[in-house]
């Protein structure tokens, strides 16, 4: 059975927008993550770059990105989070989608020792998952990338990635 959705009105940003140094740029995909899906349910007031700016001072990223524990611990002020990895992944993802919950994913070829490989998409990023497809054969994870094109939406096979990924969900205060 095939399906897809796609949440609507989630802004892009790009993590290249951060005024920082070039390496902190680089390193800026998982707070420019955070940033996404907080402007998602508590939309700011602020300029972008400074949005972005704040957020990345805030999780305490450093040079060699963000861990999906800092990046939770950034949020629970404002929310509940879960993590997930493999199994329990595509279930939670889903649910997550289903309810209009943007969610943060971390592909992570370094700690998850799989260091030589090149078939994964990334070897360490962070994007927000906007939405999936399922097909008979795959499912995919339609997210925003946070690159130089912040709008544009990435396809991305789950089942080729699914060793490096780990989902962090977020609820937000009602």
């Amino acid at each position: 059975m095939e399906s897809k959705k796609i949440i609507q009105n989630v802004k892009g940003f790009s993590q290249y927008d951060v005024p920082l140094s070039q390496r902190g740029k680089n390193s800026a995909c998982g707070p420019t993550s955070l940033a996404t899906i907080l402007n998602y349910h508590y939309p700011h007031s602020e300029s972008d770059d400074q949005w972005l700016k704040k957020w990345y001072i805030h999780s305490k990223a450093g040079w060699f990105g963000l861990s999906a524990r800092k990046l939770m611990k950034t949020m629970r002020g404002f929310g509940f989070t879960k993590k997930a990895r493999k199994t329990k992944f595509v279930d939670l993802y889903m649910q997550e989608i289903n309810h209009n919950r943007p969610a943060a994913i971390k592909f992570d070829q370094w700690s998850s020792f799989k260091w030589m490989s090149k078939k994964y998409t990334y070897r360490y990023h962070w994007v927000t998952g906007v939405g999936y497809e399922k097909t008979s054969n795959d499912f995919f994870l339609l997210v925003l990338d946070h690159g130089k094109n912040k709008k544009a939406i990435r396809r991305i096979s789950f089942v080729q990635n699914a060793p490096i990924l780990t989902l962090v969900a977020f609820t937000p205060n009602q």
